[in-house]
């Protein structure tokens, strides 16, 4: 067998600037405005309302019901930053850290973030630790930057739950806990993320910071997959082919190293090759109709609530 199949895949989080919103009462209003006519945004904006002024920036980001204008998105968010608009602070951070709008300029990124932060809103904090454990623009500082995630992931951002947990695995700016990463990955796990469904999985198949459980890992990584995530898709692979944990079934394997190698993975379409080199036509067909009806499910539309 070859011996790259048995390596199962944790999670490595990207640096992203932009961490999905958090609800917060100033983003609901904001929101509210977002939805409304654009006349009616435009002059409550002209009025000085800083809820206005940030939808009317995010509309001119999004090419919503106006052509998309970055720079003036960046001058409407800027105003509303400048009212105290959570939100707008963080992406107007996020506008300077990245060029959109507005001339880069990661100093005053930063103080935007800091003060969106320190307004409570959780995406600053989450790119404030990604300024700090990255070192973007200043000297790498884990401790300072894990102490943003834990304010962050209190806050309820999941993608800082995601990264928190990652430093208590590695020890990164923390004491190396294994608990507390499977703590963090719960949390993040049960909001949807499918990243740490995919390591809280390994953690459960491992026994490492959790009672071992197999079928709770198993569960948690077909629900990260079902949701679209390659590692996961893989590590299913991997898991039915060598019968760790469960019981062996080529077929089954071979269907999670196809839906795999359909989303791009490399090592899926290199065992999807080795393992149907081997295999009965009638098996690797059964695979493939699992592995199309899959894809269809996931392509179902979703009833609009």
């Amino acid at each position: 067998m070859n011996s790259k199949v048995q390596a199962l895949i944790f999670t490595m989080a990207a640096t992203v600037l932009l961490a999905p919103s958090v609800l917060i009462s100033a983003e609901d209003k904001m929101e509210a405005w977002r939805q409304k006519p654009l006349a009616e945004v435009t002059k409550a904006a002209g009025s000085g309302d800083a809820d206005a002024l940030a939808a009317l920036g995010m509309i001119y980001w999004e090419g919503r019901q106006v052509p998309k204008d970055l720079k003036k998105g960046f001058e409407y968010t800027l105003k509303a930053a400048a009212k105290g608009q959570p939100k707008a602070m963080n992406v107007a951070g996020v506008c300077l850290a990245n060029g959109y709008g507005a001339a880069p300029d990661l100093e005053k990124a930063v103080a935007w973030y800091r003060k969106s932060a320190d307004a409570g809103y959780a995406p600053a904090m989450f790119n404030l630790a990604k300024v700090y454990m990255e070192g973007i623009g200043t000297t790498p500082d884990p401790k300072t930057a894990a102490e943003w995630l834990r304010r962050a992931s209190e806050g309820g951002d999941s993608d800082a739950q995601m990264l928190l947990a990652g430093c208590y695995m590695k020890g990164r700016g923390v004491l190396a806990d294994a608990r507390e990463a499977a703590r963090w990955y719960e949390k993040a796990a049960n909001a949807g993320n499918e990243k740490a469904q995919n390591d809280l999985g390994m953690m459960y198949l491992e026994g490492n910071g959790v009672v071992q459980n197999v079928q709770t890992g198993v569960d948690w990584l077909k629900r990260a997959a079902g949701q679209g995530n390659v590692n996961s898709q893989y590590n299913l692979g991997v898991i039915y082919e060598i019968g760790k944990g469960v019981k062996a079934d080529t077929v089954e394997a071979l269907k999670w190293y196809m839906i795999s190698a359909n989303n791009s993975d490399p090592q899926a379409v290199e065992d999807k090759q080795r393992l149907s080199a081997i295999m009965k036509p009638e098996n690797i067909q059964l695979a493939a109709a699992q592995a199309r009806q899959f894809a269809e499910k996931r392509e179902e539309p979703k009833n609009q609530p």
